[in-house]
C-alpha cells in the first residue's frame, strides 16, 4: 500500500547510470514538439540520459513481486509551454526505449513515448540496438569513481537532487499534453561517481544527430555521470496541471 500523504498509483526500484551533459541549444531544442521552449536560457542547456533497469514495478493495490524491465531514457530540463507562464516547468521525455512490450504500452496513456528495443546490460556496459534491423541506438561505457554512498551524505547530493525535481510531461498525440510525477525518493537512494563514454546515433532521440560524450563523475561545469539506485512511485496520469508536488 503507498503512502496516503500523496497519490501513487505504481512502484518500483530503479538501478541507473545517469548522465546529465549539456548540449547545444540549437540543437536541442529539434526535438521539441511544437509550442515548447527551454526556460534555462544557457546556452548549452542539459538533458539527463539515463541508462537503467526497473525492478520490482507494480501497481498500487498488487502484493506481488512486481515486474522488471530495461529501459533508456532522454529527458530534456527545465521546459515549459509556451504562452502558459503558469504551468509548471518540466522535464521532456524526448524518447524512451524498453526490453518489454507491457511496459511500452503502459507508458503510452503516461504521454510517455516508448519504444520497444534490444537493450543488453553488462556490468560496466549498456547497449540498445533497433528491435526489427537490429541497428545500433545507443552504447555506454563505465568506470567506477567511488563506492556507493547515501544520497543525504553525498557532497555532490546538490549537483543531483535538481535532475529529479521537475515533473516528466510528454506528448503521444499531437496537442494533447499528459503530466504525471514520478517521485525519486532520494532520501533512501545511493549514489556513485561513474567515468561514462556513451554515443547516440543519429535518430535515438528523434531530429538529434549523432552525439557522443564522455563525462568523469559528477561536475557543475561538465556534466554529471554516476550510479543511482533508487525506490520510486509514479502517480496518475494528469491532462492539465496542477500535478503533485515533488516530496523534497
Amino acid at each position: 500500500m503507498m503512502p496516503a500523504d500523496h497519490d501513487a498509483y505504481a512502484s518500483g526500484f530503479y538501478d541507473a547510470i545517469v548522465c546529465a551533459v549539456p548540449v547545444d541549444r540549437d540543437v536541442l531544442t529539434r526535438c521539441f514538439p511544437p509550442g515548447l521552449e527551454l526556460v534555462d536560457r544557457d546556452p548549452q542547456p542539459t538533458i539527463a540520459i539515463m541508462f537503467g533497469r526497473h525492478s520490482h514495478v507494480k501497481p498500487w493495490f498488487s502484493s506481488g513481486a512486481g515486474s522488471t524491465y530495461l529501459e533508456w531514457v532522454a529527458a530534456v530540463l527545465s521546459v515549459r509551454r509556451i504562452g502558459k507562464p503558469d504551468e509548471p516547468v518540466f522535464s521532456l521525455m524526448s524518447r524512451l526505449y524498453l526490453d518489454h512490450w507491457w511496459w511500452v504500452v503502459m507508458g503510452w496513456p503516461y504521454g510517455y513515448p516508448k519504444v520497444r528495443a534490444r537493450i543488453r546490460r553488462e556490468d560496466n556496459a549498456y547497449a540498445v540496438h533497433s528491435l526489427l534491423g537490429d541497428a545500433p541506438i545507443t552504447n555506454l561505457r563505465t568506470a567506477p569513481l567511488g563506492p556507493l554512498v547515501s544520497v543525504p551524505s553525498s557532497p555532490d547530493a546538490p549537483l543531483i537532487r535538481p535532475l529529479f525535481e521537475q515533473p516528466f510531461i510528454g506528448q503521444v498525440i499531437p496537442g494533447l499534453w499528459i503530466y504525471s510525477r514520478m517521485w525519486f525518493l532520494l532520501d533512501e537512494a545511493e549514489v556513485a561517481p561513474v567515468t561514462a563514454a556513451f554515443t547516440m546515433e543519429p535518430g535515438c532521440v528523434p531530429h538529434l544527430p549523432r552525439l557522443s560524450f564522455t563525462v568523469d563523475g559528477i561536475t557543475p561545469d561538465h556534466g554529471r555521470a554516476f550510479r543511482l539506485r533508487v525506490p520510486w512511485q509514479l502517480s496518475r496520469p494528469y491532462l492539465s496541471p496542477p500535478v503533485p508536488p515533488n516530496l523534497g
